[in-house]
């Protein structure tokens, strides 16, 4: 039990140490920027002046794929995980295609259900709400069935 505790102080103050050494590089890599009152880096975005670039972006980006997008809070986010994130998607969209839609768009979202009586359960509503970013992403469709209002969360 001592040896555990001196272990533990050992390892505090190591980490510390290390931390004082290397500012912010400890606390970026494992996204705790905002802890103890450390200052956030954020890298600059550097625009690229290659043509090529600028025509395969398309101009309303944030619009159309807004889960491809980092985290709205700078504090949160991890550049690894994010990048296996985006990595993850577009695995994702070359088996699957996704359409982009908004809010507002009518879909129809089908979904395996295994108590389903064709295993297969699909909802088609208007899409009302959209949100969170990364394989976080949802959204809300709503409909009336049989005189009642039902919404699901995807």
């Amino acid at each position: 039990m001592v040896m555990a505790v001196v272990a533990a102080a050992a390892l505090r103050s190591s980490s510390t140490r290390l931390s004082r050494l290397l500012p912010g590089v400890c606390g970026e890599a494992w996204g705790h920027q905002a802890r103890r009152g450390a200052v956030l880096r954020v890298l600059p975005f550097i625009p690229t002046q290659d043509p090529d670039v600028i025509k395969k972006m398309p101009e309303d980006f944030r619009a159309v794929y807004p889960e491809f997008l980092p985290g709205p809070k700078p504090e949160y986010r991890n550049r690894l995980r994010e990048k296996l994130e985006r990595q993850d998607m577009l695995a994702r969209r070359s088996v699957i295609p996704i359409p982009e839609f908004y809010v507002g768009s009518i879909m129809a979202v089908t979904v395996a259900d295994p108590n389903a009586s064709g295993k297969n359960n699909r909802f088609v509503g208007i899409c009302i709400q959209r949100g969170d970013a990364g394989l976080r992403a949802w959204f809300i469709l709503r409909n009336v069935v049989d005189h009642q209002g039902v919404e699901i969360k995807y």
